[in-house]
């Protein structure tokens, strides 16, 4: 079928059917294709090891867009039913959220890593880290500092606190060097039981 204007293939009852069961389909347009519909859409790959593939390959300002008006709470659904999800991008990536959000792994472990760079975690208000088991928070490279610290000034405090019932509750231990306690007002140390601060060696 040729034509030199605009054209158009209409069924007014009925479905319209393009096969090829043998071969390829092949839509090819010199500027835009469009294509609508008004009830549930879907457009499957069902060969085993085959791949979709959505690419924009124009360069400069191209964009892929995945939209939708929806209102629940998957209105974008991105499932791998028995597979990984990969995003690889050669500049940033950025997810923004208007309400609160979680990213859940329900085996294995969740693993956040610049091998190059920094971890940048910022919070308009506060950010807590919870865990069942032993955990640690380290600086593994030689001559680094580990800073924990309140900044806001007023009544702020920094506040290190176990439960553990044990003689070493809290452990302070500086395997290498000394321990440096400095303070513009006054040191308290409170205990409720028999105590000593021992030196081994030196006055």
């Amino acid at each position: 079928i040729d034509a030199a204007a605009a054209s158009n293939f209409t069924t007014t009852g009925g479905a319209l059917t393009l096969a090829a069961t043998a071969a390829n389909v092949d839509i090819d347009a010199g500027t835009a294709v469009t294509i609508d519909a008004t009830q549930d859409s879907n457009f499957t790959v069902t060969g085993t090891g085959q791949t979709l593939t959505l690419e924009a390959t124009g360069g400069g300002a191209n964009q892929v867009i995945v939209n939708s008006a929806g209102t629940g709470t998957n209105a974008v659904d991105i499932n791998a039913t028995a597979g990984g999800v990969d995003i690889d991008a050669a500049g940033a990536v950025t997810i923004d959220a208007a309400a609160a959000s979680n990213f859940t792994t329900t085996g294995g472990a969740l693993t956040l890593a610049a091998t190059a760079a920094n971890v940048d975690i910022d919070a308009g208000t506060a950010v807590t880290i919870d865990a069942t088991q032993d955990s640690n928070f380290t600086v593994t490279g030689t001559g680094q500092t580990l800073t924990l610290e309140a900044t806001g000034g007023g009544a702020n405090q920094v506040i290190v606190n176990s439960a553990g019932t044990g003689t070493n509750a809290v452990d302070i231990n500086a395997t290498a060097g000394g321990v440096d306690i400095d303070a513009a007002g006054a040191v308290t140390i409170d205990a409720a039981a028999a105590s000593n601060f021992t030196t081994t060696g030196g006055a």
